[in-house]
C-alpha cells in the first residue's frame, strides 16, 4: 500500500508539474501577444520588376549561341556544354547595345568562371569574338579532341 502511495504521489507531482509549466509557458506566450502589438513593422516594400526584356538583345545572344568558330563544327552553346553546368541559362548571358548600334554579348559563369565575349550585329547576321573568346573556344575544341574516344583508340595503338 505505500507503493501505490508514492506512485500516487510521484504521478501527481509529475501532473502538477506539467500544468503549472503550461500555465507559466501561456503566460509568457499572452506577454508576448501583448508586446507584438506595441511593435510597429516597416511599410512591406514592393518587389523590383525586372526590366522587358529587349527583341534585339535576345536575339544578338541567340546568334553568338548558335554561331560557330572557323574550323568548328559544334555551336558556342554546345561547346560550353561540358565546361559550364547550364550553358542555356539566361542569367548567364547578357546583351548590351553599344554606340555603333551592334550589341556586346557576353557569356559569364559565376565567380571562378572566365567570361566569354561577342560583338554581334543583327544588320549583317556577323559575329566577332574578342581574341580572349577565340583562344578559350579554341582550347575547349582541343580538350574535347582529345578526350574523344576516336583519339583515345589511336592513342592505344
Amino acid at each position: 500500500m505505500v507503493t501505490d502511495e508514492i506512485r500516487f504521489d510521484e504521478g501527481y507531482r509529475r501532473h502538477m508539474s506539467a500544468a503549472l509549466s503550461m500555465g507559466a509557458l501561456l503566460a509568457g506566450f499572452l506577454g508576448c501577444v501583448d508586446l507584438i502589438g506595441e511593435v510597429h513593422f516597416a511599410p512591406e516594400k514592393r518587389a523590383a520588376r525586372p526590366a522587358p526584356a529587349d527583341p534585339d538583345g535576345l536575339e544578338a545572344i541567340a546568334m553568338v549561341q548558335d554561331w560557330k568558330a572557323a574550323g568548328d563544327e559544334e555551336t558556342v552553346l554546345v561547346r560550353l556544354a561540358p565546361t559550364v553546368r547550364n550553358p542555356a541559362y539566361p542569367r548567364a548571358w547578357s546583351a548590351e547595345k553599344t554606340e555603333g548600334g551592334s550589341y556586346l554579348v557576353i557569356f559569364r559563369e559565376p565567380a571562378g568562371f572566365p567570361a566569354y565575349a561577342f560583338e554581334v550585329n543583327l544588320e549583317s547576321e556577323a559575329v566577332e569574338p574578342t581574341p580572349e573568346a577565340v583562344e578559350r573556344l579554341t582550347m575547349l575544341r582541343v580538350q574535347a579532341a582529345a578526350h574523344a574516344p576516336e583519339t583515345l583508340m589511336a592513342f592505344a595503338r
